[in-house]
C-alpha cells in the first residue's frame, strides 16, 4: 500500500509576455518509454511512465467520446520541471518552490516554461498532480484515483483541452525511496 497525495486546478490565463527558461528535464532522459504524438507534428521522446500517463489519458478520453491529446513541448517541460521540482524540495503543491516559500502558480509556470498564446488572447490550461509512495502500482492508483476525484476527472475529460504535458519522476521524498510524482498539465491555445 502506498501514501499518495493528490491535486486538481483549471484556470483561465491572460498571457503576458514572459521569457522562456532553458530547463531540460532528466525525466525524458529515463531509460525505457518511447515516443508520442507532438502537437505540432513529429514525435515527443517521453520515459516509460510518462507514455503509460499519457496512453492512460487518452483510452480514458476515447472511452468518453472525446479527441486524443497530443503532447505540447512546452507543456511538457512545465510538468517534467514541477515534477523534478517537488522531489528535490520535499513538497507537493501546484506552487512552485524557490528555497524558502512557494512563489509561483501553476500558470505562471506553465507560461514561464514557453506555454504562451504566440498571437491568440488567451488560452486554459489545468493541472493534475499526485506523489505515490510505490512504484510498482504507482501508475494505475494515480490514474484510478484521479478518475474517481472530480476535479481531477473534469480536467481529464474536459472536451476544451487539447494539449498535454506529461511529468513523472521517480526519487526520494522527506528521506524515503521510491517515490514517484506526477504531473500533467492540460492546455488549450484559443
Amino acid at each position: 500500500m502506498g501514501r499518495m497525495w493528490f491535486a486538481a486546478v483549471v484556470a483561465v490565463l491572460t498571457l503576458a509576455g514572459m521569457g522562456v527558461m532553458g530547463l531540460y528535464s532528466p525525466a525524458a532522459q529515463a531509460s525505457g518509454g518511447g515516443y508520442v504524438k507532438k502537437c505540432s507534428g513529429g514525435k515527443i521522446k517521453v520515459n516509460e511512465q510518462e507514455k503509460t500517463i499519457f496512453a492512460a489519458h487518452n483510452r480514458i478520453r476515447k472511452n468518453h467520446n472525446l479527441k486524443p491529446f497530443c503532447a505540447q513541448p512546452a507543456l511538457m517541460k512545465a510538468s517534467r520541471f514541477h515534477s523534478d521540482e517537488e522531489l528535490k524540495h520535499d513538497y507537493s503543491d501546484h506552487r512552485s518552490f524557490n528555497g524558502n516559500r512557494f512563489y509561483e502558480s501553476s500558470g505562471k509556470r506553465i507560461q514561464r516554461m514557453g506555454y504562451t498564446s504566440r498571437g491568440f488572447s488567451y488560452y486554459i490550461a489545468g493541472e493534475n498532480i499526485a506523489i505515490w509512495s510505490n512504484p510498482k502500482t504507482a501508475n494505475k492508483k494515480v490514474m484510478d484515483f484521479w478518475m474517481h476525484s472530480s476535479g481531477h476527472r473534469a480536467n481529464i475529460l474536459n472536451g476544451k483541452f487539447h494539449q498535454i504535458g506529461v511529468g513523472v519522476t521517480r526519487g526520494n521524498y522527506k528521506g524515503s525511496s521510491g517515490y514517484t510524482t506526477f504531473t500533467v498539465d492540460f492546455g488549450r491555445r484559443k
